[in-house]
């Protein structure tokens, strides 16, 4: 009975502390370049979501509105219109840089499978893309420069 209880513990269990975001964060690919201070300061911005099979994750009118999404386990299912186009499973990112080619129409996000998805809003993830230059294929216009400083004359 023990064993059942133990089982069931370990399958619902996905990294909520900072020192074990931290840990995923830096197996995810998009995210290899960054150092070990930034990562901590990535997973601050994570909140930590459960999914069961066929529930909404997201829906986005459009790329604007778009926040970041690991999914950290099962699969997410990508939906452009009415039909399904892909599916992305562990590890996979989520977020309008990485969908560039695709975006456009409304785009829904569900849970494929059971999942655990982290997700980061928008604001501060596209601070963070700029202020890291995550993505050397961005719009410039789409990120605020946040290293730009401000000149004598605004002070």
């Amino acid at each position: 009975m023990y064993d059942q209880i133990l089982l069931s513990v370990l399958r619902v269990h996905h990294p909520n502390t900072l020192y074990e975001i931290t840990g995923f964060l830096r197996n995810v690919e998009t995210l290899r370049s960054l150092n070990i201070i930034q990562l901590v300061d990535l997973a601050l911005l994570v909140q930590v979501k459960q999914f069961q099979e066929g529930e909404r994750i997201a829906y986005y009118a459009s790329e604007d509105e778009m926040d970041a999404l690991l999914v950290y386990s099962g699969q997410v299912a990508l939906q452009w219109g009415r039909q399904e186009e892909e599916r992305l499973g562990e590890k996979a990112l989520v977020c309008r840089y990485t969908l560039k080619n695709k975006l456009g129409a409304i785009l829904k996000v569900t849970a494929a499978t059971d999942c655990v998805v982290y997700q980061i809003r928008k604001k501060p993830w596209e601070a963070y893309c700029g202020d890291q230059q995550l993505f050397s294929l961005r719009e410039e216009r789409s990120v605020p420069d946040l290293q730009k400083q401000p000149s004598p004359e605004t002070l």
